[in-house]
């Protein structure tokens, strides 16, 4: 009995034991480039982070590459991609957490992976290959048969110009090396079955050297004047990348094939040296802006024409402004979209023109008087009476202007017979 509750006990302690850490949220994958670089094709594999990757060897035709803990974050089916010895690129979600990449060739070669800078991207570089030719007697001796970066070299040489080994590594590799003024020295090297890439590392870095590839060519030089091409990722926040590599990257100088966009995430990669980066950032971090919110008003003048008003703002205004105004002549308002700063543009032209002119009011009376009444009035027609007039308007001088004007009394004695209907009022017209 007690063996049994012992027993009890263990599966119970097994069952509340935790099952393990909650599994991290997968890596989507969005999409899949191919970056035309000098030397390399490179099919990019675009994802949301990091990524865990390894080579799969099926088919010697096939580069097949599982990205582990990731999923298929794509809207579609990747464009056609289909340049040198690439015949096809398929992505799939080969089993759950893992996504696999196959680039199909024509021919087999050899190919290198490697993560972007920041780690989130799979970078393929399938080099593009010079055509075989028979290697020639000398120096030294390549293997027969080989062609390419793969070729097998084998380099003897004592106590010789730097120069000169590069020329002998040239013809052994069928490849266009050349040395600028700065390549000086002589070495000593014993190199066997080793490919050109390598050749290269193994002579350049212990002279303080460096190499670069432009199209089919490599040039040699000092480290400090040599750089290599590397390709970075740059994630865009307020403008479209496509719109930035057909509008804005030229003007750095950048070729078409050195971009790739991935869209999904608005995003580019470039392949371009490291003074041409420095140039691309600062360049994205002029562009890449938020847009200035802009607020509609409706602005009403008091004494100022809506249309008019609407033309001075010509002068000050853009005519993305100005263009989209809208006038209600009924009611003598604008409707206009702008800036704060614009706003400030309009309130302070509204505060200039939007006043009130200076006036005179003309009032006049036409009555109809009976004969004997006219009698009656005599000498009233003489009087006169002293008004003081104010004047208005921005550009009047202040203070009262006196103005004396022939006033007769006729007006009152006008009044009263109106108000005892001993006379009629025809008309009482004022002109402003």
């Amino acid at each position: 009995m007690t063996a049994v509750r012992l027993w009890l006990v263990a599966i119970l302690a097994l069952a509340g034991w935790p099952a393990g850490p909650a599994q991290a949220a997968a890596t989507m994958i969005t999409g899949v480039t191919l970056v035309v670089a000098p030397s390399e094709l490179q099919v990019t594999v675009a994802a949301s982070g990091p990524v865990r990757y390894h080579a799969v060897d099926l088919n010697p035709r096939w580069i097949v590459v599982d990205v582990e803990g990731a999923q298929l974050g794509m809207s579609g089916a990747p464009s056609p991609i289909r340049r040198g010895p690439i015949e096809d690129v398929r992505v799939s979600q080969h089993t759950p957490g893992v996504v696999r990449v196959i680039v199909a060739l024509s021919r087999p070669t050899t190919y290198r992976l490697s993560a972007s800078p920041e780690g989130s991207a799979v970078v393929i570089g399938i080099p593009v290959a010079a055509g075989p030719s028979p290697a020639p007697a000398g120096l030294a001796q390549g293997t027969p048969g080989a062609s390419g970066p793969s070729r097998s070299i084998t380099l003897k040489v004592r106590d010789m110009e730097i120069i000169d080994v590069l020329a002998a590594l040239a013809k052994l590799a069928h490849a266009n090396i050349v040395t600028d003024a700065t390549v000086r020295g002589r070495i000593t090297v014993q190199l066997t079955g080793v490919t050109l890439e390598e050749a290269l590392r193994f002579i350049l870095e212990p002279n303080d050297l460096g190499s670069v590839t432009v199209g089919s060519t490599i040039i040699v030089g000092r480290k400090d004047r040599v750089v290599q091409p590397v390709i970075r990722r740059y994630p865009l926040v307020n403008i479209a990348g496509k719109d930035l590599v057909t509008t804005i990257l030229p003007v750095a100088g950048l070729k078409r094939e050195q971009v790739s966009v991935d869209e999904a995430n608005n995003a580019i990669f470039v392949n371009a040296t490291e003074p041409d980066h420095a140039k691309i950032a600062a360049l994205i971090a002029q562009v890449d802006l938020p847009s200035e919110l802009t607020t509609t008003r409706v602005i009403t003048p008091n004494y100022i024409d809506a249309g008019v008003f609407l033309d001075l703002l010509g002068a000050r205004l853009p005519d993305t402004v100005v263009k989209t105004a809208k006038v209600n002549k009924t009611a003598n308002t604008v409707v206009l979209t702008a800036t704060a700063a614009q706003m400030r543009i309009v309130d302070a032209l509204l505060g200039e023109v939007d006043t009130a002119a200076p006036q005179v009011m003309i009032e006049a009376s036409v009555a109809e008087v009976p004969t004997e009444v006219v009698t009656n009035l005599g000498m009233a027609w003489q009087t006169a009476t002293t008004f003081t007039v104010n004047s208005t308007g921005p550009q009047s001088p202040t203070g009262q202007l006196a103005v004396s004007v022939s006033a007769p009394a006729i007006i009152t004695v006008l009044n009263t017979l109106f108000q005892e209907n001993k006379a009629r009022l025809l008309a009482n017209p004022r002109l402003a």
